[in-house]
């Protein structure tokens, strides 16, 4: 017999509660994990943004599920959009690579 109950996690990450057997979606999505600071805000980030935060809670937002809210995600960056990445080293050959 199968008792488990579907949670929706799209547009969202999801979160483990081991001791209690729970398993939850929260609030925003990240594509390399997951940072909480000191103060507890949370902050993810995906291939083309390096970082952004997450400023409203799903915990928040469920309180009223009638009301039209802003994403919960904002862009920590200053410039939109992807950004520049300087390497530290040479990259190394790949066997597509072009020959220049």
């Amino acid at each position: 017999m199968n008792t488990a109950k579907g949670v929706d996690i799209r547009g969202r990450d999801f979160r483990f509660k081991v001791e209690r057997a729970e398993f939850e979606a929260v609030t925003g999505q990240s594509q390399y994990g997951r940072c909480r600071d000191d103060w507890g805000n949370w902050f993810g980030n995906n291939n083309s943004n390096p970082m952004f935060h997450y400023v409203l809670d799903d915990r928040y937002l469920k309180r009223n599920p009638h009301v039209l809210y802003p994403d919960p995600r904002v862009p920590v960056s200053v410039k939109p959009g992807a950004s520049e990445i300087f390497p530290i080293s040479k990259p190394l050959p790949r066997f597509n690579s072009r020959k220049r």
